[in-house]
């Protein structure tokens, strides 16, 4: 039985490295096409239409927290695999849901407008036209939590880099063709569809005309804390488009938006890691050992890898935005450092949050983060009034730091007992060191671009052998997980 036991583990272990590998290798292909993408779209677009196209995508968000219940998560978490019964059942409560959704939207969509003064009937109609691609979204998201369940990574990435080099296509297309807003609307309208079709033709699956809900009745149960989580983390990214939409301008609430997505660059690579790890968490929850083990591990790799772009973006942010986007972009340059700063606490709080809701603590988590999330809408509110559009980028680092702090106690109290020292001690020597040798060269070497391709090839050669000498373990993981990530790329 023990040896059964470590057989399981072991081949646990090689599907969870994998599955990170192929999502590596994924965000590769994705972070490629998008900086691609962004480097042509900012020269045909100006920040204001960033900025209305960030506050409609958030209003549409805001009714697709109606059409489910967390669904995704429980059908991944749950023991035994759920039969065609229940995956129908969830399919036709989320398809109605979202039905009454798009409804209301289009009934309504004067009516919400109206709440940003710079709107007009054209915003209202981008409102309608994207509504319609909620109704696609509960088959593909069935169709892609069986494949998680099943840790089948091999497949996932192709259906997402397919949806990303789609979208891209058609709003430089549309851009190019003075679409404005409107390129984005139609670029999101024309991925969703390619990528539910594209879904369905690696993994057919279609629901029976069946409906029981005692089925999912469990599921529900878990989920409905997830989704109040869901929800609290819907209204903490809300805070750029209600707040920074009602009391700035679209040109501002673009800027910002810009900052807080280029921040998310590394952030993706933690939600990826955490996306696997939750998979592998829920296989280990009654072993506490086994999961404070794993969590110490993803933090280390995951700290490794953010630190290095934060030390970029704040190191060489203003001479990246000159020579390769436009002047145009600088003054978001105070909110991308912040924004880019908060990501040193990810690491921690993407592997104890992933750990904790494997084991079922959904409730602890919605306390926390509702009082992370009422402190960071008081400061960003507070700070807008100070520091202008940066002061939310301020407000979301202090929200950061404060949720990775109780994450860390919520962990301890529940019996993961993770070993921290080491870490932050390791990682705080590596990082003031790279400060001191960015600023060196900063001095040294400055005036053209063909400085900084040299500053940013010595500035990573050097956090690589310091990284090895102080965090070799995490290198190492690193390493392989590049290597199995290259295998994957020349497949």
């Amino acid at each position: 039985m023990h040896e059964k036991y470590k057989t399981d583990i072991f081949s646990l272990k090689l599907k969870t490295f994998r599955g990170i590998s192929l999502l590596i290798a994924r965000e590769f292909f994705i972070k490629a096409l998008a900086t691609i993408g962004q480097i042509i779209l900012v020269r045909f677009l100006a920040p204001e239409y960033f900025g209305i196209f960030a506050i409609i995508t958030f209003i549409i968000s805001f009714f697709e927290l109606f059409t489910d219940i967390s669904f995704n998560q429980a059908i991944i978490r749950k023991k035994d695999k759920p039969d065609y019964l229940a995956l129908s059942t969830i399919f036709f409560v989320r398809e109605i849901l979202t039905i009454l959704s798009v409804v209301i939207l289009f009934i309504f969509a004067s009516y919400i407008v109206s709440f940003f003064s710079s709107f007009s009937t054209n915003e209202v109609l981008m409102i309608r036209v994207f509504s319609l691609t909620l109704l696609l979204k509960p088959l593909r998201s069935i169709i892609i939590s069986i494949l998680e369940r099943e840790l089948r990574y091999d497949i996932i990435p192709r259906i997402d880099i397919i949806g990303v080099l789609v979208y891209y296509i058609a709003v430089i297309f549309f851009s190019i063709n003075h679409f404005y807003a409107w390129s984005f609307i139609w670029a999101v309208f024309i991925k969703e569809v390619v990528e539910s079709a594209v879904a369905f033709c690696y993994h057919p699956w279609f629901p029976r005309f069946s409906f029981r809900f005692s089925s999912i009745k469990d599921m529900i149960k878990y989920g409905s804390y997830l989704q109040l989580g869901t929800v609290i983390s819907f209204i903490h990214k809300s805070i750029i488009p209600v707040i920074a939409g009602n009391r700035t301008s679209p040109y501002e609430v673009g800027l910002l938006d810009w900052s807080m997505n280029i921040a998310s660059i590394p952030r993706s690579i933690t939600d990826n890691y955490g996306r696997v790890s939750f998979a592998a968490f829920s296989r280990i929850q009654s072993n506490r050992r086994l999961l404070s083990m794993a969590i110490e591990k993803s933090f280390g790799i995951i700290s490794v890898i953010c630190i290095f772009f934060s030390l970029i973006t704040l190191g060489f942010g203003r001479e990246l935005i000159q020579y390769i986007l436009t002047n145009k972009w600088l003054p978001a340059l105070p909110a991308l450092n912040w924004f880019i700063g908060s990501i040193i606490f990810i690491g921690g709080t993407a592997s104890f949050g992933q750990a904790l809701i494997a084991i079922g603590k959904t409730k602890e988590i919605l306390i926390v983060s509702t009082i992370v999330v009422i402190a960071e809408w008081f400061l960003s509110y507070t700070f807008l009034s100070i520091w202008n559009f940066t002061g939310i980028a301020m407000a979301s680092f202090i929200g950061s730091l404060a949720l990775f702090v109780l994450y860390i106690f919520l962990g301890r109290k529940n019996g993961l007992s993770v070993n921290l020292k080491n870490t932050f001690i390791y990682k705080s020597v590596l990082f003031c060191l790279m400060i001191l040798l960015i600023t060196l060269i900063n001095y040294l070497l400055h005036g053209s671009l063909l400085f900084l391709i040299l500053k940013l090839i010595l500035v990573s050669t050097a956090y690589l052998l310091f990284s090895y000498l102080l965090c070799r373990n995490e290198v190492i993981e690193i390493f392989i997980l590049i290597k199995q990530t290259l295998k994957f790329i020349k497949k």
